[in-house]
């Protein structure tokens, strides 16, 4: 190995050294916070850098959404427009999905900058929702409590059952 190949080998193994060592398996909390405001959550969305919630504002609707980094800073409150109460959000990769708290099953996207929420489609859609037969009898659950996004592009959509 000649001085060069050397050099880029010691340079290679010290970076490697002053890397933190992470060491997690799935279901492994690596950190936690309470973040500012908080309340009764309902969704939480990850875009790669920061983390967005929503909260359940029970008789007075929440219509924002929190933006916090994973340390739980508050960066910005962003203000739906028009008004959705949010349950459940999932991030697309340029927007949040937002899936309504209200009854509607109305699924929005959320323009993270402006707040603006546009429509795009509820239950009508696919033919409505199935009764819960995790719920009493003949129940179906309105509520969007779930939103998950596979890397297929399939959209997953839970209700609250408890509710």
């Amino acid at each position: 190995m000649n001085g060069k190949a050397r050099k880029a080998v010691f340079l290679f193994l010290a970076t490697i050294a002053l890397l933190p060592l992470v060491l997690a398996i799935v279901g492994d909390t690596i950190t936690s916070f309470v973040p500012t405001p908080s309340g009764n959550g309902r969704g939480m969305a990850f875009d790669g850098t920061n983390l967005y919630y929503s909260l359940y504002g029970g008789t007075t609707p929440d219509t924002n959404i929190y933006k916090v980094d994973t340390a739980g800073n508050a960066i910005a409150t962003i203000a739906t427009n028009p008004p959705v109460q949010c349950g459940a959000l999932a991030w697309t990769g340029t927007a949040l999905l937002c899936g309504s708290y209200d009854g509607n099953t109305d699924v929005y996207t959320v323009d993270v900058s402006t707040g603006t929420a546009t429509f795009q489609f509820n239950e009508v859609a696919f033919g409505g929702i199935a009764a819960d037969a995790c719920a009493y009898p003949g129940f179906v659950d309105k509520f969007i409590d779930g939103l998950a996004i596979d890397t297929d592009g399939t959209l997953w959509l839970g209700g609250d059952v408890a509710r």
